[in-house]
C-alpha cells in the first residue's frame, strides 16, 4: 500500500450512536486522523507516533481488546486447550505452571477480552514471564491470523509500519509516540512470515 498519510482500516460499514448523533463510516481504508476528528478524539498521539515511526497503518481487529469498533474474535486451540480470544490466551499464560493456573484458565474461558485482562492483573506470575511474554503473544497472534479475513487485512498493509495507538509504552505507542509498540512489531514479523509462506 502506497500512501502519504496514516491509515485505519475498517473491515465493514459501521453505523452507531456517538455523542448523540448517528455516525456512519464505510468499510475500507480511511485517514486515521479523519476518523479521530469525526469521533472527537485528539490527534496528539497519532502525530507523536508519526514523528517516531513515520506514516503507519492499523486496523481495530489487530488489537486484542476492542473498544470503539467492536470485534468478536473467533476462538482457537493451542496444545489441546481451547481459548476464546488472543487476550485470554495471553493473560492465562501469565499463570502457566503456577498454582493459579487452573483457576485463571477456568475464569478466562468465560471472559471477554477486557475482563480477561483484569484476571491477568491479579494472578500469580510465572517466574519467566518477562522472558517469554513476546513469544506467548506471537503464538496467540499466529492462531488469530489464521482467519482468512484477518490475514488478508494484515497483508493489505504492505510494508507499512503497524502502530497501536495506546497509552501502554510496551505493547503500544505510549502517550509520547515513543513506546516499544511490541504488538505492532510482532504483527509486522507475522506479516513477513505469512508472505514467506506464500512464496
Amino acid at each position: 500500500m502506497k500512501t502519504n498519510e496514516t491509515k485505519l482500516y475498517l473491515r465493514k460499514d459501521h453505523e452507531f450512536l456517538w455523542q448523540d448523533k448517528i455516525m456512519k463510516l464505510e468499510k475500507g481504508w480511511h485517514s486515521y486522523k479523519d476518523i479521530s476528528r469525526k469521533l472527537g478524539y485528539s490527534l496528539e498521539m497519532i502525530e507523536a507516533s508519526e514523528r517516531n515511526y513515520g506514516v503507519f497503518a492499523w486496523a481495530p481487529e489487530f488489537a486484542n481488546v476492542h473498544a470503539t469498533f467492536q470485534y468478536d474474535e473467533k476462538g482457537f486451540e493451542i496444545d489441546g486447550e481451547w481459548w476464546p480470544h488472543t487476550e485470554g490466551y495471553f493473560q492465562a499464560m501469565k499463570a502457566y505452571g503456577t498454582d493459579d493456573w487452573e483457576r485463571v484458565k477456568r475464569e478466562i474461558k468465560e471472559c471477554s477480552p477486557i475482563d480477561s485482562w483484569s484476571v491477568g492483573q491479579r494472578c500469580k506470575l510465572r517466574p519467566d514471564w518477562e522472558e517469554v511474554k513476546d513469544e506467548v503473544m506471537m503464538t496467540g497472534l499466529r492462531e488469530k491470523f489464521k482467519d482468512p479475513i484477518l490475514k488478508e487485512m494484515l497483508l493489505s498493509t504492505g510494508d507499512m509500519p503497524l502502530v497501536q495507538i495506546k497509552y501502554c509504552n510496551y505493547w503500544g505507542s505510549g502517550r509520547n509516540g515513543k513506546g516499544k509498540n511490541a504488538l505492532g512489531v510482532l504483527l509486522q514479523n507475522l506479516r513477513e512470515e505469512i508472505k514467506n509462506q506464500k512464496n
